[in-house]
């Protein structure tokens, strides 16, 4: 312990220079660690700025060339009611099955190739609704699309017209089931009948035909057209009363339009009819265009499978007058004013 006392009185004894000497060297010191530091950071920081710019500037453009990118479909002036992907996808559910068709959409850019597209997709064979919150939700990712439809309302009924031939005592029993409903009952059933009449000659019928799928023989595919529309564009009219070369003309219209956006049709995916069955393709656009060339040769445009609608009477006297092989009742409203069964 002497020994440290010692030291310790040494120290206190040596003159303040010494000591004010070593007070700058801890000065000088600390300038230059903090200088380090300083640098080291700037350093940091220059190279997470650097890597930044790559993706924003780089990668990012890069990823959105290299798949569907919606963006251009909506940078018009028009309001989501009349934007390009909107009318779009009218077309494209229009063309795969009844009863859809889209009000509007909107875009929010996730960066990278990432978007959500919100819609409001509307059941036409039900009242129609408007300034409801979007009900269908697209996912794209990197040009892959995953929908989100908690109301199954995109979905596409696998079998609608290939439930085969019905029996005398199917129909039988269907009309029977039918006449227990009260007069003010409104039906909407999908059939089927034996032989293809032109699309004209079906829809000047005594009965609302709502949508009607174009015959294909040969096709891998079938499309549609929807005869009474419920959402109208600004150039557009309803189908009833139209020349067989105009609903031709519209119905090739459809096709060019949906072929005009190869990228978003591939990534939707196609639901088309064929032969009663419905059909997913992984690359739609080839059947597309083969579709496209076949219509074009198809001097008028036939139907075997359609959409109808009415009055329960309405609907018994019609089935009375044609020829059909199946049925599927879509829906059954007790009233026009649209309570279910």
């Amino acid at each position: 312990m002497k020994d440290f006392d010692e030291l310790a009185e040494g120290l206190n004894d040596l003159p303040e220079c010494y000591v004010m000497e070593d007070r700058g060297l801890e000065r000088q010191i600390e300038r230059q660690i903090n200088r380090r530091i300083t640098k080291i950071s700037l350093r940091t920081l220059f190279a997470v700025a650097i890597v930044a710019a790559v993706l924003l500037l780089i990668i990012n453009p890069v990823m959105k060339l290299c798949s569907f990118n919606p963006r251009p479909l909506f940078t018009s002036a028009e309001a989501a009611y009349e934007n390009e992907f909107t009318k779009y996808m009218r077309v494209y559910y229009e063309t795969a099955q009844p009863y859809v068709t889209v009000y509007d959409s909107s875009l929010k850019d996730r960066g990278f190739g990432r978007y959500v597209i919100e819609m409001s997709v509307l059941d036409t064979s039900s009242p129609i609704y408007v300034g409801l919150p979007p009900n269908v939700k697209m996912n794209v990712n990197w040009g892959r699309i995953a929908v989100e439809d908690p109301q199954n309302l995109t979905t596409v009924t696998a079998n609608r017209y290939g439930y085969g031939l019905m029996s005398e005592e199917d129909k039988a029993a269907l009309k029977e089931e039918m006449e227990e409903l009260p007069d003010s009952s409104v039906i909407h059933l999908s059939l089927s009948i034996r032989t293809a009449k032109p699309v004209s000659e079906v829809i000047d019928a005594p009965i609302q035909v709502n949508w009607v799928e174009i015959y294909n023989e040969e096709g891998k595919v079938r499309g549609g057209l929807t005869i009474r529309k419920s959402i109208m564009g600004e150039d557009e009219r309803d189908r009833v009363g139209m020349t067989d070369e105009e609903l031709k003309q519209e119905y090739l219209g459809n096709l060019e339009y949906l072929l005009s956006q190869p990228q978003l049709l591939n990534a939707l995916g196609l639901r088309m009819g064929s032969k009663g069955r419905y059909y997913v393709y992984p690359t739609t656009v080839e059947p597309v265009k083969e579709l496209l060339d076949q219509t074009r040769e198809q001097a008028v445009l036939t139907t075997k499978n359609y959409c109808i609608s009415g009055k329960k009477q309405e609907i018994l006297d019609y089935l009375n007058t044609i020829d059909y092989t199946s049925v599927m009742v879509d829906d059954v409203r007790l009233s026009i004013l649209g309570k279910r069964k």
